[in-house]
């Protein structure tokens, strides 16, 4: 007889916090990069302004709804109730994330919710530093 029980799966249908911060991580690497590698030279700062405000916004926003979720759910709890503490991003990425489409492994959604945009943060630089590059002359 098989004594060892297995824990059933953790389906979640929201990332990890930690998978929002490596989203945002990367959308300041992204604006960082264009503005050191390709500001100061014509109206490009005005684009890399426009970018930069945009990329805030898509950072700040749902900060500051989660900021207001958190808030209202102390306010909402019994004193002495605990709070739940939050999964690791190992268990969370061992689970299986539910979309529109169906259920996945927590790993395999955190891979196509990051990727996107760790390919354009790594383009940019990577644009960035052969730009520089070609300036010096060493290309």
């Amino acid at each position: 007889m098989n004594t060892h029980t297995q824990s059933p799966q953790r389906v979640s249908d929201r990332p990890h916090p930690l998978i929002h911060l490596a989203a945002a991580g990367l959308l300041i690497w992204f604006v960082i990069a264009a503005w050191l590698l390709f500001g100061g030279s014509g109206h490009i700062g005005l684009a890399l302004a426009m970018v930069g405000v945009l990329v805030f916004m898509t950072i700040a926003i749902p900060l500051a709804l989660w900021r207001a979720n958190v808030t209202a759910q102390r306010s909402d709890a019994a004193p002495s109730a605990t709070e739940k503490t939050s999964e690791s991003l190992a268990r969370w990425l061992q689970g299986q994330f539910v979309t529109w489409t169906g259920k996945e492994k927590g790993s395999t959604a955190a891979v196509e919710m990051l990727l996107p945009l760790a390919a354009v943060a790594l383009g940019i630089t990577a644009l960035g530093i052969v730009l520089e590059l070609t300036r010096a002359g060493v290309v």
